[in-house]
């Protein structure tokens, strides 16, 4: 037990109990600060109510150690592929399982802290926001009763992958019924869009307007 917590102590984790081959770990909060910048978005949201500690129930195998199973507390961050790419990765994964999970499982908390930051952000423009973390899906609610779906790449806004438009529908109770095929086409000429416009969300999605708004004109 002394051994295993002075292994991990250096990637950030408490070691709270070993029992059952099953890994109770405290995970503290990376420390995020509100003047950053990236890709051209500034977070001018207090981050810190967005990122908070969390526990880890890691099932290890008996003989090596090798992580099997993963849970969060609280579950508000999708740690459910970890396992899965540890062992799809493992012959190219350099340090020990367990603390590259731990790696990870941070990773994934600023990650999730930082998106829920920026769409908290976009929600003071004149567009309203969404964040769905398991899907990885942000829904833009438009002017015109229209609402926009956002694939986001799983390391967003860590990447440099732009967002992309997954569908553009109508909605509300009193939709405008927009053209499918104009939709369609929108959807198409947003994802051709230059990626450091759809790298920000706000931006991207004015962008979005105004080719709904170019092709509704000359429809």
């Amino acid at each position: 037990m002394r051994q295993l917590i002075s292994t991990l102590l250096p990637f950030g984790a408490n070691v709270l109990d070993f029992k059952d081959n099953c890994l109770r770990m405290l995970l503290k909060a990376p420390t995020l600060t509100s003047d950053c910048v990236i890709y051209g978005q500034k977070m001018n949201c207090a981050i810190d109510s967005f990122i908070s500690d969390h526990e880890l129930l890691i099932e290890v195998d008996e003989g090596n150690m090798e992580p099997k199973n993963l849970k969060i507390f609280p579950d508000d961050v999708c740690v459910d592929k970890l396992i899965e790419r540890l062992r799809s990765s493992r012959e190219a994964i350099s340090s020990p399982a367990l603390g590259w999970l731990i790696q990870q499982c941070q990773r994934c908390l600023i990650i999730n802290a930082l998106r829920r930051s920026l769409v908290n952000d976009a929600n003071n423009s004149r567009h309203s926001f969404e964040y769905f973390n398991r899907e990885e899906v942000i829904i833009a609610h438009l002017d015109r009763e229209v609402d926009a779906s956002i694939k986001i790449s799983s390391d967003w806004p860590l990447c440099s992958y732009g967002l992309k438009l997954i569908s553009i529908r109508n909605s509300g109770t009193h939709p405008t019924n927009i053209a499918s095929s104009l939709l369609s086409k929108t959807q198409k000429l947003a994802n051709g869009l230059e990626q450091e416009i759809r790298q920000h969300l706000v931006r991207f999605m004015d962008a979005v307007e105004e080719i709904l708004i170019r092709e509704l004109r000359s429809g």
